[in-house]
């Protein structure tokens, strides 16, 4: 059964979780018939991550989107082209989500990283503010990534701040299979 009415969720902060949160809300609501698409940023897709392999295996209602872009942080020769093309593909996997929300064929969208986009200025906060302003009423949306801007905040529903106490990554230990992908 389809909710009456949806709510904004964000998940930031600069601790480990955003991510892992959201994919448990959508497997939460695959688990009650709900149809979840799920479209990932910045993580190129090339990881084989897997939270992919699991709803594949589980033959769930969970569609993913990845996007091959890369984030600047880790790109290690970015010229002005490939800003620019950055720029071009978030715009692009916006639209494309833009078109699957209005849609009406899914109940529950998660922009994964986009938060990272805005706050790294490869995103217009406005854009995402008209994305948010344009939820059909029933739609559960949820936007995970580092730097909520204030903005953003206030239109959400729920908002949760994963803080960074403790990582392995600061102790030399690098992302494992299964944890951190």
């Amino acid at each position: 059964m389809r909710p009456k009415s949806g709510c904004i969720h964000i998940y930031t902060g600069d601790g480990k979780g955003k991510t892992t949160a959201a994919l448990g809300l959508a497997l939460r609501a695959s688990g009650a018939g709900l149809h979840v698409v799920i479209y990932q940023f910045f993580k190129d897709g090339a990881a084989g991550s897997g939270e992919i392999a699991a709803c594949g295996a589980l033959e769930s209602r969970i569609d993913f989107v990845v996007f091959k872009q890369v984030h600047p942080f880790f790109e290690d020769n970015l010229t002005d082209k490939k800003l620019k093309d950055l720029k071009c593909s978030v715009a692009e996997g916006i639209e494309r989500a833009r078109k699957k929300m209005l849609s009406g064929k899914a109940d529950m969208i998660i922009l994964d990283e986009v938060l990272n986009g805005v706050s790294a200025n490869l995103i217009d906060e406005e854009t995402l503010l008209r994305f948010l302003e344009d939820k059909p009423q029933r739609l559960e949306l949820i936007l995970t990534g580092r730097g909520a801007s204030p903005r953003l905040i206030k239109k959400a529903d729920y908002v949760t701040e994963m803080k960074l106490v403790s990582h392995p990554y600061y102790k030399g230990v690098g992302p494992r299979r299964g944890v951190e992908y």
